[in-house]
């Protein structure tokens, strides 16, 4: 696509001063940047509020070409960079509860990166609700029947370290599938052991009850040696993945070639050898953008150097390395295609045997509604795909049944002058067009 070789040159040029604090999160930001303010008849203050770089359209992740391996990589890195990257703003503070945090976003408050928060939801669903001038949240849109806007943006919105990593990777990869989640992150799923290692492929996750090992257990086994010449085989897109025993875990992926320094004796230095990751961390942390020094809050981490023996490391976080066939040349590119299966769709009524499939996971399904002659269109309804969905295969093949009902309930359409279509996003932030017919009654 054209936007793709731009997108990808300047998301991979991006850096972040101060990112590399590995030991933990830093506190929410609660400096505000700079607002501009003026008195209106209430004499209350108006913000005139824009981020430094609002997104202005979707990414597109795509290619005009065969890719070569090196290029697939690379466009799984760009994504989550951009995932972990894009700068927004809320209208209206808000909190969200995660299992393993709690986090608070305060009103006008400069942010980065999809928020660790809700359902693993992709990089387009977040941005289907920001404004792509300013970067401010649709929270009218998020949250149109009021209520308690958190509750409505864990439902709906956000990511976690593996989903983000797991969405990027899919963008170019469809041998991966199941639960973008560190403890499904396992060879039934597509993720493959990256080196000469083995684990037990039985159960569905580590850190379960019925699971045999943990990646600490994995570690164990193999000692240190063999383990660094694992970390050793790193490139950019293959990802680390660290599971225990409480069901606990991370996900980080790699952004660079490792590098790899040995001792006299031949063996692999675990100090001074290190990958370079990018991931997403509960809590964030803060940031200075060095051209304007503002003041961020980023959702993970950029450019986040990791030695060897960090990575090994039981008392903290063990990781094990991993792969998937298109990363390793053992699987060809897959290019993505759309289509709508049941019989052709003319009218509502024939929505309710239409689905849309898809060999890559659809991030955003939109129903909208048309004048026949041009002009704007009106987005009816909007699915946002997540993790789970991946898992059952509804992100894959979606069912249109429940659309038939909203357009024979809505009264603003016309019959003979009202298109609707029916647009699918992609993971890699392409858009197709399955269903395409004008209203009628």
């Amino acid at each position: 696509m054209k936007h793709f070789r731009r997108i990808l040159a300047a998301l991979m040029a991006l850096t972040f001063a101060g990112l590399c604090a590995c030991s933990g999160a830093s506190p929410a930001a609660t400096t505000a940047p700079g607002q501009s303010t003026e008195t209106n008849g209430a004499d209350k203050p108006a913000y005139n509020f824009t981020v430094d770089a609002p997104y202005g359209e979707m990414p597109v992740y795509a290619f005009d070409h065969e890719p070569t391996v090196a290029e697939m990589r690379a466009a799984a890195v760009a994504l989550m960079r951009y995932a972990l990257t894009v700068q927004w703003y809320t209208p209206e503070a808000f909190s969200v509860s995660t299992t393993v945090s709690q986090t608070k976003f305060d009103k006008d408050t400069r942010y980065a990166g999809i928020p660790y928060t809700g359902p693993n939801t992709s990089l387009y669903a977040f941005l289907e609700f920001l404004d792509p001038a300013s970067g401010r949240l649709l929270t009218e849109e998020l949250n149109p029947n009021g209520g308690k806007l958190g509750q409505n943006f864990q439902s709906r919105l956000g990511s976690s370290c593996s989903g983000t990593a797991g969405w990027a990777i899919a963008s170019v990869c469809n041998s991966v599938h199941g639960k973008f989640q560190a403890y499904y992150m396992v060879a039934q799923n597509g993720w493959l052991p990256l080196g000469d290692y083995t684990y037990d492929l039985t159960t569905p996750s580590f850190g379960t009850t019925d699971s045999k090992e943990s990646t600490d257990k994995i570690l164990e086994r193999y000692g240190r040696e063999k383990m660094y010449q694992c970390y050793a085989l790193l490139q950019p897109g293959d990802i680390l993945v660290w599971q225990n025993t409480e069901k606990l875990g991370h996900t980080m992926m790699a952004t660079e070639n490792a590098v790899v320094v040995k001792n006299a004796d031949g063996t692999i230095n675990g100090d001074e050898s290190y990958v370079i990751i990018q991931d997403q961390r509960s809590g964030g942390f803060d940031q200075t953008d060095e051209d304007s020094g503002n003041v961020y809050h980023g959702q993970g981490r950029i450019d986040c150097k990791y030695t060897f023996s960090e990575l090994f490391e039981k008392k903290k976080e063990g990781y094990i390395p991993m792969t998937t066939a298109e990363f390793q040349g053992q699987k060809p590119y897959d290019t993505p295609a759309v289509s709508l299966t049941g019989d052709a769709v003319s009218k509502s009524a024939d929505l309710k045997n239409a689905v849309v499939t898809s060999n890559y996971p659809m991030a955003t399904l939109s129903l909208y509604a048309q004048n026949k002659d041009g002009g704007e269109k009106d987005r009816l309804s909007i699915h946002l795909f997540t993790r789970d969905e991946i898992d059952r295969g509804v992100a894959t093949a979606y069912d249109l049944s429940s659309l038939a009902s909203s357009l024979s309930h809505n009264s603003k359409l016309i019959s003979g002058s009202t298109r609707i279509t029916v647009e699918v996003r992609l993971a890699n932030g392409q858009v197709f067009t399955p269903v395409d017919f004008f209203y009628s009654e």
